[in-house]
């Protein structure tokens, strides 16, 4: 009896000491932040996120972090995400759900259990993974002798349904919006403006274009901060709308009517088109019964 006590008793030490170096932290809001204090255990931390989009800021970050990403609807989806790190490198990898799901494997994860994504010195561009179970990412600083000043990692993340179409063909994401996508863009977008093209700006690198428009009308917006006056006496605001690079975007004349969401700080476009055809559009819409809200 002594002995099986005994063993008991030494499976709970073993058990204690596990969890206390891997704090579970739940992000409740959509943006959180934690920090590593110089004097604190810096085993490994995990956060479950409660969001399909936002931030998570870690602060001198030592030890590990594993991020548990959930897409709030079933099926198949895309786990996105942005990471900029400051005096610090990061190594990125992909955790298997099956070896997560036991509390013990979360401490050091066996090499076997942990799929390499990428390395990120700086800022990182969108690096997307696609899962039909939870995303869980681990994330581990590493910090050399030629990095001084406090560290901090930036993550921004975003869980969308997959677009079968665009990754079939990716001319999908080139295509022009019909009337009914149209209609959805101009009620339910994050951005919705008309204006005329200033330049286009290829980064390869990238994968990306970055139109400039010199904006004369904002009907919505999500961020106040993504258009703004080149100068004080501006009449008209000035942004950036990103387009896939391969969609070979040009410069064209008139005024247009431009739709999209804000995707990890940038105004991405889902539609656009000449504001007077667009109007015609919504006349019929509105005639037919079809527009989905009030034309302002």
């Amino acid at each position: 009896m002594e002995l099986y006590l005994g063993k008991v008793m030494n499976l709970v030490t073993i058990f204690t000491a596990v969890l206390q170096g891997f704090a579970h932290e739940i992000c409740e809001s959509c943006d959180c932040s934690l920090s590593d204090l110089p004097n604190s255990d810096h085993g490994v931390r995990s956060v479950k996120t409660m969001c399909d989009e936002g931030t998570i800021e870690w602060y001198s970050p030592y030890g590990a972090l594993s991020i548990e990403l959930k897409y709030s609807r079933s099926g198949s989806y895309r786990a996105c995400f942005v990471i900029e790190s400051v005096n610090t490198e990061l190594q990125v990898s992909q955790e298997s759900w099956k070896n997560s799901k036991f509390p013990l494997s979360h401490r050091l994860p066996p090499a076997a259990s942990l799929k390499p994504l990428v390395s990120i010195n700086g800022k990182q561009k969108e690096f997307c993974v696609t899962s039909s179970t939870p995303v869980i990412l681990y994330l581990e600083p590493v910090r050399t002798q030629y990095m001084s000043g406090l560290s901090h990692v930036k993550f921004q993340y975003l869980l969308e349904s997959r677009n079968y179409k665009a990754e079939l063909d990716p001319i999908e994401e080139c295509r022009p919006c019909n009337k009914a996508e149209l209609i959805m863009a101009y009620c339910s977008s994050d951005f919705v403006i008309e204006g005329r093209m200033a330049n286009v700006t290829h980064k390869d690198e990238e994968s990306k274009s970055y139109v400039g428009v010199h904006v004369s009308r904002v009907i919505r917006q999500r961020d106040t901060t993504l258009f703004y006056r080149p100068y004080r006496d501006s009449k008209e605001l000035y942004g950036h709308v990103v387009i896939p690079r391969h969609c070979e975007a040009k410069k064209s004349k008139g005024t247009f009517l431009f739709a999209g969401k804000v995707r990890f700080g940038e105004l991405t476009k889902s539609c656009s088109l000449y504001l007077d055809d667009w109007e015609r559009i919504a006349a019929n819409a509105i005639k037919d019964g079809d527009m989905l809200c009030t034309l302002k």
